[in-house]
């Protein structure tokens, strides 16, 4: 499966036009544009390709808000990414794709569809996105499934954001009520990366961190 990045590829064409040739399977980088087509979606959902969004990104650079909507309806696979490093938080990003819809569109739980009866905003934004979040990074398989690479995070339920909040409103309480990630394990690959919210070489991490931004503004500061 053929994923574009952004709000539109340098024509989505370059997308829907593929036939008879491979796809790349990880998603191309490319220059925004302000608003995709209802054509354009149409287009993509008919040629089997997905996209990746990235909401974050997209207001640093004032590129403008995907047809949100319209793209879950049509049934193409659609996930997040910061191409730009402006955040790195996929909950911060399911929170500015919701939001940056409901302040366009002047209505609230815009993902959820609540005329389509398709659930909880958040809940409804994370299974889509992790539907296709594997393909777009080039897994035949994803999430809690066999064969599926050993990806997982592990939520503190006593952390302020989630604190009290039922199972079936948790994801909502993550993406919209979370200011700090509360994630208190991550498992790569079946390794654990973090362990009681830190790092399993933090101090190696900070240590070559403080080195590298130390290095980046100094050669910056020369420049001028």
């Amino acid at each position: 499966m053929a994923y574009a990045s952004g709000l539109g590829i340098r024509s989505f064409a370059a997308t829907i036009d593929w036939r008879g040739m491979t796809p790349p399977t990880r998603a191309p980088q490319s220059p925004p544009r302000i608003q995709e087509t209802p054509h354009e979606i149409d287009a993509t959902a008919a040629s089997g390709a997905g996209i990746v969004l990235c909401p974050s990104t997209e207001a640093n650079l004032g590129d403008g808000l995907a047809d949100l909507p319209r793209w879950l309806d049509s049934g193409v696979p659609v996930t997040i990414g910061s191409d730009s490093q402006v955040s790195r938080q996929w909950p911060e990003e399911l929170r500015w794709l919701e939001y940056g819809q409901r302040l366009t569109r002047r209505q609230r739980n815009v993902a959820a569809g609540p005329k389509l009866h398709r659930g909880a905003t958040a809940a409804n934004l994370f299974e889509r996105v992790l539907v296709g979040s594997g393909p777009s990074a080039g897994f035949a398989s994803w999430g809690l499934v066999p064969g599926a690479r050993a990806d997982a995070l592990v939520v503190d339920l006593k952390a302020p954001g989630v604190l009290g909040v039922p199972a079936s409103h948790r994801l909502d309480a993550l993406v919209f009520a979370t200011d700090a990630p509360p994630f208190s394990a991550v498992y790569v690959g079946g390794r654990p990366v973090i362990h009681n919210g830190r790092h399993v070489q933090q101090a190696k991490v900070e240590e070559r961190f403080t080195a590298a931004m130390a290095a980046l503004w100094s050669e910056t500061d020369r420049l001028g």
